[in-house]
């Protein structure tokens, strides 16, 4: 799964290896530091931030504070968002118009 990762006042696109959900969700919150808080920032994206964010007293993120149009605190991740036949909600490729491609 391709991400944008806003580490600080730096972005980049990271590629997270495709695996089994429990994986996935330890190889993300490893990434942001903490347990995952989901950002909607369009119908399709979200991003993940560290939920204990003003717990922990983390450093806001101006690139990515501007991205989602709140105050973000640490590292995020923004992943996309898609819908299988169930209804359910999972985590995908960041969309390309985000201007984040190889």
């Amino acid at each position: 799964m391709k991400a944008i990762k806003f580490e600080g006042r730096k972005n980049s696109l990271v590629n997270i290896p495709a695996m089994d959900i429990r994986d996935e969700t330890k190889a993300l919150q490893n990434i942001i530091g903490g347990y995952l808080e989901a950002v909607r920032i369009s119908e399709d994206a979200v991003m993940l931030v560290d939920e204990d964010g003003y717990v922990k007293c983390l450093p806001p993120n101006p690139a990515a504070s501007a991205f989602a149009g709140q105050m973000i605190l640490g590292t995020a991740l923004v992943v996309g968002l898609a819908e299988n036949a169930d209804g359910e909600l999972y985590f995908t490729d960041v969309p390309a118009r985000f201007g984040f491609t190889e």
